[in-house]
């Protein structure tokens, strides 16, 4: 329904059958017009309604509910603190500069007229200039450019997913801040506090990767001892439900029910003191443990709870407190925390795939020792969602990390982790929203008896910091402000320190293009230079097997004769002794022809001292081009040749194309690009042909 013709009457009706109930007295009540709450989380609107009026709000509310009903709570929390800002900010510009394009949209807004494309346009590209360019502090209280990166994704994507419902125009899409300034550090590049460390030298890069490796295995080390011992808590509590002598659940209930204030009474009377005996504790919390597993499905009530009272607060406090006897029921957050990272270390998961992973998260049988991993949906704020799949490796952790020892597998954590969740997801599927469907579950707040959610947003950052407290004193880790964003690109560094081919870490990243991997994960001053490096290398082995079959030439650019005849050795080891650049060579009559474009220097010197002209430029994709045709042909018909003569060559120009992408030749490299299409076209340019 647009919206001019959606009236109050009909966001009453749509908002009754959107909103959910809910009975637990520490849980905000919505409001009709202000707030509402699906999928186990509140969403609230009523700061809008001051600076656009309820006309626009109550709508905004409904269309931002069907909209985003099936997302996970932890993508629509973004989604719903991002619009707010954005529409706090354009009240706040209107009234500053009421003729400008914010003061005619806010204006249009308010009195339920869509505003024009270009201001709407307008208004949205200055946002995120301000957000993504100026740093300015006023609207988000944060200088972390991955987080104001993410927020902007939130803001344009939910602008555009709510475009059709006609509140505002369908606009482009928010330009997203560089990949350049988006880098995450490993954990092997953080120093003290939130500073970061450069590894200098010849071997810096290796340096840098055996440091995260280091604190990657220490990492894990820690986060498996702490899912062990949680698990034999668990365990413990097993052990106790399952004792011989644990009174009958009538008369545990009995008892539960003739409490007054145990503890603090000398005597309670006969039944209490036969179910919960104060000089047998272990059976005591075993009848405990029998109550609440039958009653409230493992929640530990609070005496303000529903199913709670004084007398059971009393008792509970009296058994060791509610977290004790949580523990011995239910997977604490500390054994959430710490299995998520022994898979995340194992995996290379980023942080949301690593959240939305499935409640039974293997997908088919082990094979080889390795199984896909599924995620429910990848809740990354971008219009249209997308179905990730990682994998859980063979090797495992002791051959990414080179440590043996580790105690457990990736099968095994999250194997426990299902145990200890189990009755958590029993809850979850009574609140009649998706919870149930997600691996890491856990209560919200501090209590235990309350709504279960997905481990996201501020639970699973109030973890991070009790984690990173009990590690000050740790000789490796300690007082490093680590966070779960550091361990992909850890793992995704080490992977590819192996053979220093990003290609591969693009398809175990799962990315669709190396761009992703190499600017926000790889992209370290260490790797730039042992990227260098290897190219220099290269550059001097081609040099030499050019320069070795003419000694004078190299007399004549006052090389080093010794020098070029070592470098041809090693160039001949690598393929590279049958190159031929001088085209009056060639065998075949298509080649014999001077092209109109220069493809081959006319000589070793200017062969040497490449300059990125836009003639050059051109000649390089005609190369490029050429080689890439003829690549599959020669495969078949010749192998070896393509191996011995043609192959380097085209590794040459690939890595030359590259390397100008990523510098201030990138747009020099576009128009030559358009150049050699626009020629090839008419007919006035060819590409290069291999013979």
């Amino acid at each position: 329904m647009p919206f001019e013709k959606l009236t109050k009457k009909e966001c009453m009706r749509r908002w009754s059958m959107l909103n959910e109930q809910t009975t637990d007295p520490h849980q905000t009540e919505s409001v009709p017009g202000q707030s509402i709450r699906f999928g186990g989380s509140f969403y609230e609107f009523g700061q809008l309604i001051p600076l656009f009026g309820s006309d626009f709000v109550f709508p905004l509310i409904i269309y931002f509910a069907e909209e985003f009903y099936s997302n996970a709570p932890s993508g629509n929390a973004k989604r719903n603190l991002g619009l707010r800002l954005f529409l706090t900010w354009v009240a706040r510009q209107a009234l500053a500069a009421p003729l400008s394009a914010a003061g005619r949209v806010h204006e249009q807004l308010s009195t339920r007229v869509c505003p024009s494309e270009v201001d709407m346009t307008e208004v949205a590209e200055t946002y995120g200039d301000i957000i993504r360019d100026l740093g300015d502090l006023s609207i988000l209280d944060s200088d972390d450019e991955t987080y104001r990166s993410t927020h902007l994704d939130a803001v344009s994507a939910t602008l555009r997913r709510l475009a059709p419902y006609e509140l505002w125009p369908l606009m482009p899409p928010i330009r997203r801040m560089s990949r350049g300034t988006s880098h995450i550090p490993a954990l092997g590049q953080l120093g003290p506090g939130r500073s970061k460390v450069v590894f200098e030298g010849a071997d810096a890069y290796a340096r840098s990767v055996e440091a995260s490796k280091v604190r990657m295995a220490q990492l894990r080390r820690i986060a498996e001892d702490g899912l062990i011992e949680e698990f034999e808590i668990f365990e413990t509590g097993k052990k106790l439900l399952a004792r011989s002598d644990i009174s009958d659940l009538a008369t545990i209930t009995q008892a539960i029910k003739s409490l007054t204030a145990y503890g603090f009474n000398k005597s309670e009377g006969e039944l209490i003191d036969e179910v919960f005996p104060k000089n047998d504790p272990e059976l005591r919390l075993a009848n405990l443990l029998t109550y609440l597993d039958h009653t409230t499905n493992g929640a530990v009530p609070t005496a303000r709870d529903p199913d709670g009272s004084y007398g059971l607060d009393c008792l509970i406090r009296a058994c060791g407190g509610g977290s004790f006897i949580n523990s011995h029921l239910n997977g604490t957050k500390r054994a959430l925390l710490c299995g998520q990272l022994v898979v995340m270390i194992d995996t290379g998961l980023n942080v949301q795939p690593a959240t939305d992973l499935a409640a039974e998260p293997f997908d088919g049988e082990f094979r080889r020792g390795s199984v896909n991993l599924l995620v429910n949906q990848v809740t990354k704020t971008r219009p249209e969602a997308k179905t990730a799949f990682s994998v859980v490796p063979a090797e495992g952790a002791e051959a990414l990390l080179n440590v043996p020892g580790f105690k457990l597998s990736t099968k095994s954590a999250i194997t426990m982790w299902q145990e200890m969740s189990l009755r958590m997801r029993c809850r979850a599927r009574a609140q009649n929203d998706n919870a149930h469907r997600y691996l890491w579950i856990c209560g919200k707040g501090s209590g235990h008896c309350g709504v279960i959610q997905t481990f996201a947003g501020t639970v699973a950052k109030s973890q991070m910091n009790l984690l990173r407290d009990e590690l000050a004193d740790d000789p490796i880790l300690g007082g490093i402000e680590f966070t779960r964003q550091n361990i992909r690109p850890t793992y995704l560094a080490i992977r590819n320190s192996k053979h220093l081919d990003s290609q591969v870490v693009v398809s175990i990243a799962n990315h669709n293009n190396a761009g992703t991997t190499f600017g926000s994960y790889l992209s370290s001053a260490e790797y730039r230079q042992a990227l260098a490096s290897l190219i220099r290398n290269f550059q001097n082995q081609l040099e030499a097997a050019i320069l070795v079959t003419d000694i004078s030439r190299v007399v004549q650019l006052g090389v080093d004769a010794e020098t070029i005849v070592g470098r041809a050795e090693e160039a001949i080891q690598n393929g590279l002794d049958e190159i031929l650049f001088d085209a009056s060579a060639a065998k075949t009559s298509a080649i014999a022809a001077t092209p109109e474009v220069e493809l081959v220097p006319d000589s070793l010197e200017s062969f040497l001292t490449f300059e990125p002209t836009h003639e050059d430029l051109v000649a390089l994709i005609l190369v490029k081009k050429g080689l890439e045709a003829d690549e599959e042909r020669f495969l078949v018909a010749n192998p070896d040749r393509w191996k011995n003569k043609w192959m380097p060559g085209l590794a040459l120009v690939t890595a030359t194309a590259a390397r100008l992408e990523q510098s201030k030749y990138k747009v020099a490299l576009k128009r030559a690009l358009t150049s050699a299409e626009q020629g090839i076209s008419s007919g006035k340019l060819r590409i290069f042909v291999p013979w």
